[in-house]
């Protein structure tokens, strides 16, 4: 025991001496190397959480150029996706926003780490604890983002967390969570009415067979109030002329040349 004590001791005092110059390179140039300094980061929460360096790197994220706000974000992301595969919920929630945030960005490479980033954790173990509340609080804002990719992003992740907080029996977050949704099936984009609709659709299952019926009525008609059916407008019958040959007989015999 005093051995394993005695290893701990020093896995922290190595974790604690990389933490401060791994966070003072969050802006890499390199993105490989943002990736691995995310991994190594989760690697050092994962010795010991330190809330506090999570909220140092979460304020660097809005930065005034837009390039470096990019690169600190994909160091983020990549301690987000390794903190949520090891379920530390305190190291993922305070990154949630950023990472929907920049599902939409201008840079399609960036989105699509962003929407990674995002995706992975939907097979989070973090769902399923007891402080997953501030995630599925996260995620729900995140469905009311002003951009439709960061929507889609959240509306596909809330129906992992919804399916993971019914099976610890929490109703209180799967109502919040079919609130959300409901507003997602009426959005303006197809893309996330689509995403909203594979997530309605785990909600659909998890209901108790009693209220399953009631409860896909009710989204369904809350759905068609939000995109009322478009007609397209009837077209105007309008009067053929005739310009046969019935108008040319009537005018008689077109005048012969000559003298």
């Amino acid at each position: 025991d005093s051995r394993d004590d005695a290893a701990r001791r020093a896995a922290v005092a190595v974790a604690d001496g990389l933490r401060a110059p791994l966070l003072d390179a969050a802006g890499h140039n390199f993105q490989a190397v943002r990736d691995r300094i995310g991994q190594s980061l989760a690697a050092c929460y994962a010795v010991r959480e330190a809330p506090e360096d999570v909220q140092r790197l979460a304020a660097m994220l809005d930065d005034a150029d837009e390039d470096a706000k990019r690169r600190k974000r994909e160091t983020a992301y990549g301690l987000l996706r390794h903190a949520s595969r090891a379920g530390k919920v305190s190291i993922v929630a305070p990154l949630v926003d950023a990472a929907i945030d920049g599902c939409a960005d201008a840079k399609q490479d960036h989105q699509a780490l962003a929407a990674q980033s995002v995706g992975t954790l939907m097979a989070s173990p973090a769902l399923r604890l007891d402080a997953a509340s501030t995630l599925g609080d996260r995620l729900m804002r995140g469905a009311s983002h002003a951009k439709w990719r960061s929507r889609r992003a959240a509306a596909a992740a809330l129906g992992a967390y919804a399916a993971a907080r019914a099976c610890l029996g929490d109703a209180a977050e799967c109502t919040k969570v079919a609130q959300a949704l409901s507003a997602l099936l009426g959005d303006d984009t197809s893309e996330v009415r689509d995403a909203a609709t594979g997530s309605f659709s785990v909600m659909a299952v998890i209901a108790a067979p009693a209220q399953r019926d009631a409860f896909c009525q009710a989204q369904l008609d809350r759905a068609k109030a939000a995109l009322p059916i478009r007609r397209p407008p009837k077209r105007k019958k309008t009067a053929v002329v005739d310009v046969s040959g019935a108008q040319r007989l009537r005018a008689g015999p077109a005048p012969r040349g000559g003298g």
